[in-house]
This record gives structure tokens, C-alpha cells and sequence, in this order.
């Protein structure tokens, strides 16, 4: 009882439908005497979005229901992370203006995004860890080296495997956070290039480029059900989520979902797209697009993904299903080969013989340490 009403209470807090009735449902969850709220606040923090439970619990008709220490600190933890994400801000227009002054531009990538997103909530709650940006395969070198000059250095201590498809996270005295620049959006390109991305985006300030929606819900897609093993492991990952329900909320009438369906169908991605998209809207009430309505086995991701979150201990186990399917992906090693999508004998035995490096490598550090 205590676990589901935990969960009923953060995923009701964070859902992107706010109809009268919605918030109604939503008042008589939290005052739910028997509502721990020590664990609602430690599971928001778990997957830091806690400074977006206070989006929605700091309105007057839900605010009275809320303990006071735990109104203190979500007030608190949101005014904090406001500012930070305007330092956050001033960071990116001085990185904009760095590279637009060396006739560069650069497409922001997850997070970031939501910094000139004005409209949205995301804008002050999002809880940032980095900043990503893409840069076109042929300004990639000149962008870093531009960086480079203006004060960045690449940051002591992280280690990044030789032919990732991002730059070592970059570092500058007095910024607020290490700046990712990515060559690839992953090492998957079939799925989406960056050309692709910076060719429809539009410029928000000198030197940066905001992507299209299409193309932040697929990439939001790859990075967390692809690339973070999230779609194998049955894992909803409520920061990631959040922002892809934001997305769909945010996508008009004229969003063409159709094309977008097709797109995945051709690309060998619809399966994780239509996964996350019926998870978030079973789990964080956004809207369920036509085209993907229908899908049974996005249905029953979204089934897998709601039971195991009642089930902590299981998930946990099931969830290595996840770290299994990104370390031992073909498409990292291939990427970093640059083999691209080759399968031949010769190919088989240079991505074996990496993995074999790369665990090696593992072990070594597990034992040193």
C-alpha cells in the first residue's frame, strides 16, 4: 500500500494533464494520511525531479495539503535550481557567442534545450547535470579548439573510451557545468544525424540552434531507451520521462505523428518509441498519438515498466537486462571501430576483441580500487 501510494502521489505530481479534475484527483492522493512523504521527496530525488514536484504542489489548491518541511524544502530545492539554470543559461549564450565569433554554431541537446524553452516550467525545475551540445561533423575540431581558447580544458578524472561520439567533457573556471560536445548524437547515426537535426533547427541566440520537437523526442528516445539500456530493462526513468511527456504535451495540431511513425518504422526505432511513449502516457498521463495507439508490444512495455516499479527488489534484477544490453551493444564497439553497420567475419572478431579489452579494463579497475 505505502510503495503504490508513494508512486501514485510522485507520478500524479508530475503528470502533464492539469485539468480541474486531474488536480482534483491529485489533492485527495497527497492528502492521503497514510502518504509517507519522506519517501515522495527521496524517490523525486532519486531521479531528480524533485524541483518539479514543487511545480506543481506550490498551486494554492494543493499547496494546503502539503506538510510544512516538506513545502520548506521542495520551495526551497526549486528556487535553487531556478537559478542555477539561469547561470546554466548565461553559460550556453557565452559558449553561443565563443563559437558564433569563429563563425560556428552549435544544435542544444537534452537539457539545455529546456533553458530557452520560456513556456515551459522545464525552464526552472529541470535539474541539470551538464551541458550537451551537437556540432556538425566539419566544425566539430574548430568548435572544441574554439572552446579550448576561450578557457575550457578537458576535466581531470573522466574517463571517456577512445572513439566516443562526444568530445571528454569539457571544463572552465567558473562555469557552472562540464560541457559535452557531441560529434554523433550516438553511436547509432542511422537512427538520427546531426545534419539532420541542425538542418531544420532555429537559432535562439548567436551560435546556438534549438531543435525542432521531431527531433528532441527522438533523440530524448535514443538516449534514454537506446543508449541508456532503459527500454531492455523495463525501466522508466521519471527525469527522462518527464521531459518526453513535456514534449508530446508541447507538440500542436500540426505535429505530424504519422510521419514520425513511419520514420521510426524505417529507421528500427519505433519499438523503443512507441515504448516510452505509452509508459509516460500510462505513467505521467500524456497524450497517447493515434498512430502509436494500437501498438501492442509498446502497450505491454508500458505494463512491464508499471509492475516492476511496484517491485523494487525484481526490477533491480531485471534492470541488468538494460546495463547488459548498452555494455555489450554492437553498435559501440562498431561505432568506435568506425565499422558503421558491417557484420562481417573480420568485423565479428574486432568487436569481440574490444569487448574483451574494454572488461579487461573494467576488472583491472575494480581490483586497483
Amino acid at each position: 500500500m505505502s510503495r503504490g501510494l508513494v508512486l501514485a502521489a510522485v507520478d500524479r505530481c508530475l503528470s502533464v494533464f492539469d485539468s480541474l479534475d486531474d488536480l482534483a484527483l491529485t489533492g485527495q492522493v497527497i492528502r492521503d494520511p497514510e502518504l509517507d512523504w519522506l519517501a515522495v521527496v527521496s524517490l523525486a530525488n532519486k531521479h531528480l525531479v524533485a524541483p518539479a514536484l514543487w511545480t506543481t504542489l506550490s498551486r494554492p489548491s494543493l499547496c494546503k495539503f502539503v506538510p510544512q518541511d516538506v513545502r520548506n524544502y521542495l520551495a526551497f530545492l526549486h528556487a535553487r535550481n531556478a537559478a542555477r539554470n539561469a547561470r546554466l543559461r548565461r553559460q550556453c549564450l557565452g559558449i553561443g557567442s565563443t563559437l558564433a565569433r569563429a563563425g560556428l554554431r552549435a544544435a542544444l541537446l537534452k537539457g539545455a534545450v529546456w533553458l530557452f524553452d520560456g513556456n515551459s516550467p522545464a525552464a526552472s525545475d529541470r535539474m541539470m547535470q551538464d551541458i550537451d551540445l551537437a556540432i556538425a561533423p566539419q566544425e566539430f575540431e574548430p568548435a572544441v579548439r574554439a572552446l579550448a581558447a576561450s578557457g575550457y580544458r578537458e576535466a581531470s578524472g573522466i574517463y571517456i573510451e577512445v572513439g566516443h561520439f562526444h568530445h571528454a567533457p569539457m571544463v572552465c573556471e567558473g562555469a557552472e557545468a562540464i560541457v559535452e560536445i557531441h560529434r554523433d548524437l550516438s553511436n547509432r547515426i542511422e537512427f538520427l544525424s546531426i545534419p539532420e537535426v541542425i538542418a531544420s533547427a532555429r537559432e535562439v541566440a548567436p551560435g546556438l540552434l534549438l531543435p525542432e520537437s521531431r527531433h528532441r523526442i527522438v533523440h530524448n528516445v535514443i538516449h534514454a531507451q537506446i543508449m541508456n539500456g532503459d527500454f531492455a530493462g523495463g525501466v522508466l526513468n521519471l527525469r527522462n520521462g518527464l521531459d518526453l511527456a513535456r514534449l508530446i504535451a508541447g507538440s500542436g495540431p500540426e505535429f505530424d505523428w504519422s510521419a514520425l511513425a513511419l520514420e521510426a518504422h524505417d529507421r528500427g526505432y519505433f519499438h523503443h518509441l512507441s515504448g516510452a511513449i505509452h509508459a509516460t502516457h500510462r505513467i505521467l498521463r500524456s497524450r497517447l498519438p493515434l498512430p502509436f495507439a494500437d501498438h501492442l508490444w509498446g502497450r505491454l512495455h508500458a505494463l512491464r515498466c508499471v509492475q516492476q516499479r511496484k517491485w523494487p527488489r525484481i526490477s533491480k534484477v531485471l534492470e541488468i537486462l538494460g546495463l547488459l544490453a548498452r555494455a555489450l551493444a554492437w553498435q559501440r564497439d562498431a561505432y568506435a571501430l568506425g565499422l558503421k553497420t558491417r557484420r562481417s567475419l573480420r568485423a565479428q572478431v574486432q568487436v569481440n576483441g574490444r569487448r574483451a579489452q574494454r572488461a579487461l579494463a573494467a576488472l583491472r579497475s575494480n581490483f586497483s580500487s
